[in-house]
């Protein structure tokens, strides 16, 4: 076995040997190949250069431009010369991109200068290139960010670059880019144009602020302004148009009011100023235009003229003239167990003031004193002996009656009639006139002390403040004046919009406020509350509303205020002077069922009662939202005169419907029953004289038959 392996041994090394001889052999052959191939191209070389040359030449008869040293240097020069090419025009591209750069890099620094210069510079250069389109956008966005986008804009020149920008380079490719530049251009010229003009008083910038919002509508396409943005640049020209118009219309304005102010037209010289606010709102709260205003009031306190009259109060005057005469007074009771207590109440008849004894209702005194007075009888109490304050339309003068007997205490001539009741302070009557003067009338012996003379009609009975110093009244239309008492004189005037007419309700006092009602449309009536400073001006606080006119006094008993309007209607407010709280908050209203236009008189009692005087003595009660309309009837007819009080009993003066004849009538206010009613003022439809002569019988036209003896 040993044998064999050696052998099969020997014969793998001679297989191998085999292999090495064939592994030369082939190199040998791949060699002399590549070998070959050289001498080849070698060849191939040698037959180019011949064909360059000419091919070998004798000494003598060689060509110098055929020389290889020289086709050498050609081909390198050629070489390199398209090489220089090559970095040329990459340097010359990689120069462009670095102008742009550097010009766009100053724009982005806001250096609008170096910017603008650059961009000229290299349009210049590259006039038609991929990058000038760029380039002239970047030079139209220089032009107008260095007028715009400065601390003092030149917003005229920034509006006419923004729209050579447009028009430029609308076409250029790029500029639909431009989107959100263009709409910051434009929201900032429209906010630019705006300032400028408000603190400079241009129109002209105002006019680039108003175009330039519409461009940023335009620029802006279907998403529009943001509602919030185009406010507040909307406010913002507003108050720029009110700068603008205190300039252009301030002084013509200014010339007007001066022209009507010389000739003593206040309310004209409102009107004018009011004019202006009408056209530009926000000039109402611009200082100047307020001090316009307040030097229009201060003249026209001037224009309340205060003239001393120092006139005593005439006596009693004769009554040899006085022809002897009768009332024909009826007397109803609902009880026979009445007993008078010496008091009297007062009241006027047809054409008679009339006192008759408050519990039995019987007559105790009767003074002509013509029909159509003014205002009822006023007790006066704070003289010695006590009186009634009347009106006379025989004479015309203001008499003071003895309550005692109806006697004329004293009696002075004021001018011109009443515009309403007179207001007593201390031993003082404080009366209006149609003349448009306040009086002021001493009330003990009718001493005339002085008079203040208006420059227009005004309501009359003033308000009286807290303190009891100052009187406050409304004019006819617009001002409200501030009267102080001590000096008797015109303290201030307040402007409060009213229109000619619209106040037919005194003024009234209520703490620290001032109420002012006027029928501003045909179907409401405004409460305006007013507050007084220490120098007298009145301020508007607050407006309420109230359905119906406001053409009788309003009554305010405590915190409650009750407002009357028609027809037969009743408002209810409380009154609060707690900081942050509306002074009158509303608590409800009713009206009669079939309200008829007539006057209307209030009288307030406890726990939220109210009567109402007007068609019939009716009753409210207010509770926490509304107001309740009672059941309950008396005192039928239509009321003429306020209602008096006294203990549990009310008096009512009214007539019926279809007689002219006047009715005082004694009723209970909380069972709302009357007590007793006398005839103070009867008209006579028939009289003739009885069978025998001896007396006279009349008929009055409420039906009762009067027989009187001649005698």
């Amino acid at each position: 076995m040993e044998p064999k392996v050696a052998s099969e041994e020997y014969d793998d090394e001679d297989v191998v040997e085999v292999v090495k001889v064939d592994d030369d052999r082939e190199q040998s052959r791949e060699a002399l190949a590549e070998k070959a191939r050289r001498q080849l191209n070698r060849g191939r070389l040698a037959r180019l250069t011949e064909k360059l040359t000419g091919g070998p030449e004798r000494p003598g008869q060689q060509k110098i431009a055929r020389s290889p040293v020289v086709l050498l240097l050609a081909g390198g020069t050629a070489g390199a010369t398209i090489l220089a090419a090559i970095f040329w025009f990459i340097n010359a591209q990689n120069q462009e991109d670095r102008l742009l750069k550097v010009a766009t890099d100053a724009l982005d620094q806001q250096k609008y200068l170096d910017a603008e210069g650059q961009f000229e510079k290299f349009i210049s250069i590259y006039p038609k290139t991929a990058s000038t389109a760029a380039a002239k956008i970047g030079l139209h966005r220089t032009r107008v960010e260095k007028f715009i986008l400065t601390e003092t804009p030149d917003v005229v020149k920034g509006l006419a670059e923004l729209k050579h920008f447009v028009q430029e380079c609308r076409e250029l490719e790029g500029y639909d880019a431009q989107k959100d530049n263009l709409k910051r251009y434009a929201d900032r010229l429209t906010f630019a144009g705006a300032r400028v003009a408000e603190i400079a008083q241009s129109q002209e910038a105002l006019d680039v602020s108003l175009e330039s919002i519409e461009l940023l509508r335009k620029f802006s396409g279907d998403e529009g302004i943001p509602s919030n943005r185009e406010q507040d640049l909307q406010n913002r020209q507003r108050i720029a148009s009110a700068s603008v118009a205190k300039k252009v219309d301030f002084t013509a304005m200014l010339a007007a009011v001066r022209q009507q102010l010389e000739v003593g037209n206040t309310v004209g010289a409102i009107e004018t100023r009011n004019d202006l606010i009408s056209k530009y709102p926000m000039l109402k709260d611009d200082k100047d235009v307020s001090r316009v205003l307040q030097d229009i009031l201060d003249n026209e306190k001037k224009y309340v003229v205060r003239t001393d009259v120092g006139k005593d109060g005439d006596g009693p005057a004769s009554d040899a003239a006085a022809l002897p005469s009768l009332a024909l007074a009826l007397r109803t009771q609902a009880t026979t167990d009445l007993a008078s207590q010496g008091r009297s109440v007062f009241s006027m008849g047809m054409d008679s003031c009339i006192a008759l004894d408050a519990d039995t209702g019987t007559p105790l005194w009767r003074r002509p004193m013509g029909a159509n007075s003014p205002f009822a009888p006023i007790p006066v109490k704070a003289i010695e002996p006590a009186g009634v304050l009347v009106y006379s339309t025989l004479s015309e003068e203001l008499q003071m009656l003895s309550q005692k007997d109806g006697q004329v205490v004293w009696r002075q001539s004021l001018g011109s009639r009443p515009t309403g009741a007179p207001v007593l302070i201390a031993d003082n009557v404080f009366i209006t006139t149609q003349a448009g003067e306040l009086w002021q009338v001493t009330a003990i012996n009718g001493r005339a002390v002085a008079k203040l003379k208006f420059s227009q009609p005004v309501v009359g009975p003033p308000a009286v403040s807290s303190d009891s110093q100052k009187l406050v009244i409304p004019g006819d239309q617009t001002l409200v004046y501030t009267i102080g008492l001590n000096p008797f004189s015109c303290v201030a005037v307040s402007y409060v919009p009213h229109a000619t007419g619209s106040v037919k309700a005194p003024m009234i006092g209520a703490g620290r406020y001032y109420l002012l009602c006027d029928n501003f449309t045909a179907d409401k009536a405004r409460i305006q509350t007013l507050q007084m400073d220490d120098a007298g001006q009145l301020t508007l606080v607050s407006e309420d509303t109230v359905d119906g006119q406001v053409n009788d006094p309003c009554l305010l008993r405590g915190f409650e205020l009750f407002v009357p309007s028609t027809p037969q209607r009743v408002t209810a407010f409380r009154v609060t002077d707690e900081a942050g709280q509306p002074p009158l908050a509303k608590v409800g209203a009713n009206q009669l069922e079939e309200g008829l236009q007539t006057k209307t008189f209030l009288l307030a009692g406890p726990g939220g009662q109210l009567w109402m005087g007007g068609r019939d003595l009716r009753k409210f009660q207010t509770r926490t939202n509304t107001v309740l309309l009672d059941s309950g009837v008396t005192a039928e007819g239509v009321h003429v005169q306020p209602i008096q009080f006294a203990d549990d009993a009310v008096f009512l003066t009214s007539r019926q419907a279809t007689s002219s004849s006047t009715f005082f009538t004694r009723a209970d206010r909380e069972q709302m029953k009357g007590t007793w009613r006398t005839v103070i003022g009867s008209r006579i439809v028939a009289l003739a004289p009885s069978a025998g002569g001896q007396s006279v019988l009349a008929v009055a036209d409420y039906g009762e038959t009067y027989r009187t003896p001649m005698d």
